[in-house]
This record gives structure tokens, sequence and C-alpha cells, in this order.
């Protein structure tokens, strides 16, 4: 069934983390999501999201924006999440609404707003493919709209797929563009359907993991990392078939990738020991770089620290942030410099 009311997606917000505007304390935000490495602490920011002139992040329940230039942060509104798709069209979500802006977050008007049927606790995590087409994850539901915010559809659970009939969890959702959305769940599915009238499909890859990330160079090229050793696979069909991608370590968790229009990826990933008794190492936790679509793959940043999230933001810019410290690249990931400690934000 599908619901049109705005009334009724607001009665339904729960206090649910999970998919794309990079929510650190979970597993997701948009391109290049989760920040969920097992063996990192909780952090200090609980939302992340790169530009080329700076980051948004939220901290303490409130949203800042740290410039690069001057190298402050400022703070701009109380906030849970945030989700910028390029420097002036964002999103964040408060306790009672969903905003935007179009103009780098010098206005912010709102998409939802309060109201008598709203529950106190607002908690979807909105990602956009554009101005006109995004989603919002309240739980296991996904609620779609095609009109800047004004109408939402519930388009999962639908009666093609349901976490049931699945025997799995909706953990993300991704757009490449605006013509698909993809949703990566636990248990190895993942499920794509057009983003106008449609039904889902199942495309899912057959291994018993959760999918943490997902990042497409166009809508036939993408890659997913998995968790409990699964690693990282690939797809050329849209993800008809997928191949399993040999990267630097033989078993390993693949919390984050992200890929610009050249096909140069960027993933973080962790090695899984191999036994109780194999000691963590420094290296367990790095950046891989391929710059030939995903067939072979070199480290190219380690800190000691757990990494948790990597962004392109263009061809040239990536950023990626670690357990205590925010990293940017100039030259498409190849180099490295630190930005900020996370304890001076």
């Amino acid at each position: 069934r599908i619901y049109k009311s705005r009334l009724y997606l607001l009665s339904v917000f729960l206090l649910s983390w999970g998919c794309s505007g990079t929510n650190l304390s979970s597993t997701a935000v948009q391109e290049g999501q989760p920040l969920s490495s097992t063996v990192a602490e909780t952090p200090t920011i609980s939302s992340f999201s790169p530009t080329r002139n700076g980051f948004w992040f939220v901290k303490n329940a409130h949203l800042y924006f740290f410039d690069l230039k001057t190298g402050q942060s400022v703070e701009k509104k109380p906030a849970e999440n945030v989700s910028f798709r390029d420097e002036n069209l964002g999103w964040y979500g408060d306790r009672a609404s969903l905003w935007s802006t179009r103009d780098g977050g010098e206005h912010w008007e709102p998409i939802l707003a309060s109201g008598e049927h709203l529950v106190s606790s607002f908690g979807g995590i909105p990602l956009f493919a554009s101005s006109r087409v995004g989603s919002i994850r309240t739980g296991s539901e996904i609620w779609l709209t095609v009109d800047e915010g004004r109408d939402w559809s519930l388009i999962y659970p639908s009666s093609d797929f349901s976490s049931s009939t699945l025997d799995a969890y909706p953990n993300q959702v991704y757009f490449f563009d605006e013509s698909v959305i993809w949703l990566l769940m636990t248990n190895g599915r993942v499920l794509r359907r057009p983003v106008g009238e449609g039904t889902w499909s199942d495309v899912s890859i057959g291994e018993k993991a959760d999918l943490m990330s997902i990042s497409c160079r166009d809508t036939n090229n993408c890659l997913v990392g998995m968790n409990v050793g699964a690693g990282m696979h690939l797809s050329s069909d849209g993800g008809k078939s997928w191949s399993r991608v040999k990267t630097i370590f033989p078993s390993s968790n693949v919390f984050s990738i992200s890929m610009n229009s050249s096909g140069i990826a960027l993933a973080v990933e962790e090695r899984i020991p191999n036994s109780p008794h194999d000691k963590p190492q420094h290296d367990d936790s790095v950046l891989i770089r391929s710059t030939d679509r995903a067939k072979s793959w070199v480290k190219v940043f380690s800190n000691g620290e757990p990494l948790r999230e990597v962004h392109f933001v263009g061809d040239r810019t990536a950023w990626v942030i670690s357990r205590d410290s925010v990293y940017m690249s100039e030259d498409a990931g190849n180099t490295w410099k630190n930005v900020v400690e996370l304890n001076r934000l």
C-alpha cells in the first residue's frame, strides 16, 4: 500500500539511525557511508558530510560547519543529522523537522514541520539525489519524494518485498542519480528499483554478510562493501551479477567505498585476524585505492586508528575520517594531509 500523507509520514518517525546522511554511530551515510568499524570507539561527532570548502558535522545535537579556509567551526542549528549533495544543496534533521538549503546553509526552509501527529523525536535520516528526488529511512521503512519533499510515498516494505519475506533488515539507501534507488540490507540482500513507478528487483550477492557501503561510477558499475570477512564485490551490469574483488587483505570488512566519475575508487578496509591469537597490527585499518576500475588495489593511507568513512567530492577532492582526525586529499586520494583533530571541533 502506498501512502501519500505527510502527516502519516511524520507520525511514524522513530529515533533510529541507519542510512546515508552519514551517521557516524551506525552503518551509514550517503555515498561512502557507514562509520561502523568493529574496533572503533564511539565518535565525538555523530554525522559528517563534506564539501569542497569544508565539512558539515553534528556534535552534541548541534550542527556545525568547519571552514577549510579559516580552520574554524561555526555553530549553525540544533540538529541530529546532516547530508549535503554539494556546496549549496543540503539537508538536516532536528527533533521536530527536516530542513533544506540551496545556498550553502545561509538560509534554511522546513520540508517537514512539526504538527499534532508528530512524535517527539525526529529520527529519519535524509538522502537526496537532487533537490527534487530524495528519501528518508525511519526504522525499517523507506520513504521517497519526487517533488522536493511536498509528498512522500512508502516504498519499503512493499507488496513485493518485506523484511520478513527476505529475512533481512534495511541497512542503507543509495542514489547514483535520479533514476534508481538502491537498498542495502543485512544477510547479503541488495534491492534496487526505478525512482518512478516500478517495483523492487532482488539483486542480492549471495554472501551471508551485511551490506555496509555502496558506490557507483554509473548506473551499471558499482562496488559494495560487506562485513564478517566478505570484503568487496563488483557488478558491471547494474547488480544482475556480482564478483568478489581481490583487495589487499585475504579476509576483511569493507566499511566505506567512494568512486569518482573517472573510475578511481577509494575504500576503507579492515583486516580480519587469522585466528583468535592473531594480535592487532598498526595497519589493520587502511585506506586502499584503485585506478583501474577495481582490478587492483594499493594501500595509500593508515594512521594506526580505525578509519571510518571516505568520500569523493568531485573527481579530485576526497575526505577520510578516522577515530580522532579528519584528512583531505586534493589529488584523487593519492596523498593525504591532516585537516583537524576531532577534539578541536
